[in-house]
């Protein structure tokens, strides 16, 4: 163990329906990222009540006209010159298993290109340490 303390966070989750929600974006980033990199993190928040999952990518981005739709049915559009799209119910999806969790998700363009999502999950109280 390195000599920076570590913290312990725990989230009581359907194992399938989180693993199904990483797959998804996890998937979307690999997908739209050619070259460059991806990024995940896991970080306590809100003073150890929410665990924030952050999966960033230098991938193309998201087109603004699908932004404000983003978390909708069918809500997918070709970037990349057409070359790359998806059914568009990955991210419907995603959203419903965050919210069902009592979570929240959103994703965003970065300034520098790529996009991030980010998802916000109650912890388990009992199990965080600091």
């Amino acid at each position: 163990m390195s000599s920076r303390m570590r913290s312990k966070f725990c989230c009581f989750a359907d194992k399938q329906r989180i693993t199904q929600l990483i797959t998804n974006i996890l998937g979307n980033a690999l997908n739209f990222t050619k070259k460059g990199s991806i990024g995940i993190s896991a970080t306590k928040v809100d003073e150890g009540r929410s665990v924030e999952i952050c999966i960033s990518d230098t991938g193309s981005g998201i087109p603004q006209d699908v932004l404000p739709i983003l978390f909708t049915k069918f809500a997918a559009k070709s970037t990349d010159g057409g070359t790359e799209h998806g059914t568009g119910l990955g991210l419907f999806i995603s959203k419903a298993i965050v919210e069902s969790h009592g979570g929240s998700i959103i994703g965003y363009n970065n300034p520098t290109g790529g996009a991030t999502f980010k998802i916000r999950l109650p912890a388990d109280k009992s199990s965080v340490e600091s």
